[in-house]
């Protein structure tokens, strides 16, 4: 049918578009690679815990965890990062993404916090995790078996970090709701009248009254 047709068109330009940019990007990094500054800056961020807020500060500036990732894909596949230094940084961009939902949580309402603090809980504890088992472990030597493009690499490692990080944090989600439920409590009953005559317009409020 036509709708199917458009959709498949649509897709295959949407994956066209992708690659052209990040061919693009590929093109404009061609100078870094000469900058003395760029590549001090690269063997300052060998160390993990830099790494690791580098690309947490950078991904929370642009708020975006899929330009930060295509922008260090970029950068790999021009031999600027390391993997091991990449792999680090993937794990900072994904506390990095989680601003999107702390910005979007600064309502009043507690229960968007939660899922914001949840949200950031799940990823810093997601990266502790993985910053031992790349210290402690051969894990980057077999995602890199996997495939010798270094795009690959990264993309494999990112999948393998949230995949893994869900099934060894899913036991522990009581636990884990219990500490944001300490971290942000229920209202007491005054504390939710008070927050209801804020929320409501004046004569709505008069109304309650």
């Amino acid at each position: 049918s036509k709708k199917k047709t458009k959709t498949i068109g649509t897709l295959l330009t949407g994956f066209g578009v992708l690659f052209m940019g990040l061919s693009m990007m590929s093109d404009a990094m061609e100078p870094l690679q000469k900058s003395k500054a760029f590549l001090h800056l690269m063997t300052t961020l060998s160390n993990p815990l830099l790494a690791i807020g580098f690309a947490t500060a950078f991904t929370a500036l642009i708020q975006s965890s899929g330009a930060a990732i295509g922008i260090l894909q970029t950068l790999a596949m021009k031999g600027l990062i390391p993997f091991e230094t990449a792999a680090f940084m993937v794990c900072g961009l994904n506390i990095g993404t989680c601003i999107t939902a702390v910005l979007a949580s600064m309502s009043g309402d507690r229960r968007p916090k939660r899922i914001a603090a949840f949200h950031v809980i799940f990823n810093c504890i997601g990266t502790l995790i993985f910053a031992g088992i790349i210290a402690f472990t051969p894990i980057l030597s077999i995602v890199q078996s996997f495939s010798v493009n270094a795009a690959s690499q990264i993309a494999n490692f990112h999948t393998i970090f949230n995949i893994a990080t869900t099934f060894l944090l899913l036991p522990f989600d009581k636990i884990l709701l219990k500490v944001i439920y300490k971290i942000i409590p229920e209202r007491s009953a005054e504390e939710e009248d008070s927050y209801v005559h804020e929320k409501l317009p004046r004569t709505s409020a008069s109304f309650i009254e």
